[in-house]
């Protein structure tokens, strides 16, 4: 800074041209690569003064940043209670309403995916993996898309949309 020539860490630079910038290290130092002569470069940080200064290829500058002179309003940080014990309360408190063997129907939205890889050939007998090729992308994909219904804890999927991938060369 301007007043005590200490680095200034986290500070961020820009060259607006280009649209690209930087932020300077815990040291306050940064390296931007400049293309072109005499290039804008914009430096802000909390608590300064926000400073514009030109620059050409290859220069090393130190830039000095005026301190912001304001006074924040006091804030008194007072410990309330953990927000998850209100959470908890009530959900104890409607634990029989939302008890599942009460609840005489539901539906759900659902959503599946199941993917297998190579890996699953590790899983297999030696003899069984001896006449399957190596393979080392995806060998199948199902997604499926639909919903849950329960009534008179009798269970439906309706699945409505269904992706599936399975290779054409597969073993």
């Amino acid at each position: 800074s301007k007043t005590s020539s200490r680095p200034i860490e986290y500070a961020n630079i820009q060259d607006k041209s280009k649209s690209i910038g930087i932020t300077s290290d815990s040291l306050g130092k940064f390296r931007l690569p400049i293309s072109s002569k005499n290039t804008l470069l914009t430096v802000s940080c909390v608590g300064y003064e926000n400073s514009s200064i030109h620059v050409n290829p290859e220069s090393f500058v130190v830039i000095r940043l005026t301190p912001l002179v304001s006074t924040l309003d006091e804030v008194t940080i007072k410990p309330k209670e953990n927000p998850a014990f209100e959470i908890i309360r009530r959900v104890l408190a409607n634990s029989e309403k939302n008890n599942p063997d009460k609840i005489f129907q539901f539906k759900a939205n659902h959503y599946s995916k199941i993917g297998l890889n190579g890996e699953i050939l590790s899983y297999l007998k030696k003899s069984t993996t001896d006449s399957v090729r190596k393979i080392d992308r995806g060998l199948f994909i199902v997604e499926n898309l639909g919903d849950f219904y329960q009534k008179n804890k009798k269970q439906k999927d309706i699945v409505k949309f269904t992706i599936s991938n399975f290779p054409k060369n597969y073993p």
